[in-house]
């Protein structure tokens, strides 16, 4: 069983907010054993974004986005989880990242980006996860598209 919600709201002149959330939640029933937690099940988690699109550097059109990303703690374990080396004893804690996105629209199908992500590397992991995610980091692309 889960939920998932999303929004955007144009307040008008180049200015947008915008998110999404989800939860979910498994059990297993088994006969002598009732409300085992699912394995591996996600905690709450989403999004949530500030963007102005309408910025002009000079005849490009470009844009601006901060947002934050971020999960709840995850301590509804199966017996499975506990076991699995990749949840800490406990579970899995919460964490939220501080981000940033930028670009320019060079042409009609040629966008340069910019992103920086975790902007005061914090230490996080998504649920069930072998690998922390990154650090601080930036990343720097070109992107070319067409209808």
């Amino acid at each position: 069983m889960g939920t998932e919600g999303s929004f955007l709201l144009d307040f008008g002149g180049g200015f947008l907010a915008s998110g999404h959330v989800t939860y979910t939640w498994g059990k297993e029933m088994t006969p002598d054993k009732y409300d085992i937690p699912l394995t591996r099940i996600p905690p709450l988690f989403g999004q949530l974004s500030f963007r102005y699109k309408d910025l002009k550097i000079k005849k490009w059109r470009s844009f601006v986005e901060i947002y934050l990303r971020a999960a709840a703690r995850q301590n509804r374990l199966s017996e499975e989880d506990i076991d699995d080396i990749r949840i800490p004893p406990g579970g899995t804690p919460g964490w939220w990242t501080l981000n940033m996105r930028a670009g320019v629209n060079l042409l009609n199908s040629l966008r340069f980006n910019l992103i920086v992500e975790n902007i005061f590397n914090k230490k996080y992991k998504y649920h069930a996860s072998g690998i922390y995610s990154a650090g601080f980091n930036a990343i720097i692309n070109l992107e070319f598209y067409w209808n």
